[in-house]
């Protein structure tokens, strides 16, 4: 019997070693991405004082975040700055979504999306980048492309940066979650699985940013009208093949993105605390 608990404890240590999904990058491959405290999701900075990210990271929060620049693992970081503003890129929606206890798939992730306006502009360096969101459409007569989502994916061995390659639908291959502003996706294989920390990141298809990763449901949410799971994130990156991963497409949102930061930039005042550094 000790014998046989020595395995097993050696077994679960090398599961934990070689549990990494997706590829491991560096974060000059995709400048513009940050990781968000306390929430633990992705984001990308789009305007010098903007960041965009899901809408549902914040549905329990009631405090501001503070974003991380410039690095490729969000444990170790040269930049921070914290905000002053969270708000949904929906006015209709007052609250911010909350994934976990709803079953409205559709209305939530083709409306999960959320801006950050921070403290200070910030300054670019050592290799970061702003994100220019161009709204370009979905290639035409192709529902089906390739795809990578960049984000601080943790596993359970690792806060870096990855890409994870998915095959990506958009429109009626996306069955009864089909909607304008949503994109689905599953994964190639277990290690190419989207896992904790990936919500928020960036879905690049064709070199262009196109969607923010909102949810994952059931590959039969549409045939049996499951509800989401809020204990998906400790199955999915073990079991992606029962799994779909849905994205909030940008394009239909992009008039309202540039409507909102214009809005808020206007009315909100000027930030005096500095740019943090550590």
């Amino acid at each position: 019997l000790k014998v046989i608990m020595i395995f097993y404890r050696i077994t679960i240590l090398l599961m934990k070693c070689v549990f990494i999904t997706g590829t491991l990058i560096k974060f000059e491959k995709a400048p513009f991405v940050v990781y968000i405290q306390p929430v633990g999701c992705t984001g990308a900075l789009i305007d010098l004082q903007w960041v965009i990210t899901a809408a549902h990271c914040f549905a329990d929060q009631t405090k501001p975040p503070s974003v991380i620049f410039g690095t490729s693992d969000y444990r170790v970081f040269n930049y921070r700055v914290h905000s002053i503003l969270v708000v949904n890129v929906n006015p209709k929606i007052k609250h911010f979504i909350n994934i976990t206890k709803s079953n409205n798939v559709v209305a939530n992730s083709k409306n999960d999306l959320a801006l950050i306006k921070l403290e200070k502009p910030v300054q670019l360096a050592d290799g970061m980048e702003i994100l220019v969101l161009d709204g370009k459409k979905w290639p035409k007569n192709k529902l089906e492309v390739e795809c990578k989502i960049i984000a601080y994916g943790l596993t359970e061995s690792s806060t870096k940066l990855t890409s994870k390659i998915v095959l990506t639908k958009y429109g009626k291959l996306c069955g009864c979650m089909h909607d304008e502003a949503i994109l689905c996706a599953m994964p190639y294989n277990r290690s190419e699985t989207p896992c904790f920390g990936d919500l928020g990141g960036v879905l690049v298809c064709n070199n262009e940013v196109v969607a923010i990763c909102s949810q994952v449901v059931s590959k039969d949410y549409c045939k049996n009208n499951l509800k989401t799971s809020a204990d998906y994130e400790r199955n999915v990156c073990y079991n992606y093949e029962r799994y779909v991963f849905l994205f909030t497409y940008i394009r239909p949102h992009l008039n309202s993105i540039k409507s909102l930061m214009k809005e808020m930039d206007r009315f909100l005042p000027k930030a005096k605390k500095h740019f943090y550094s550590s």
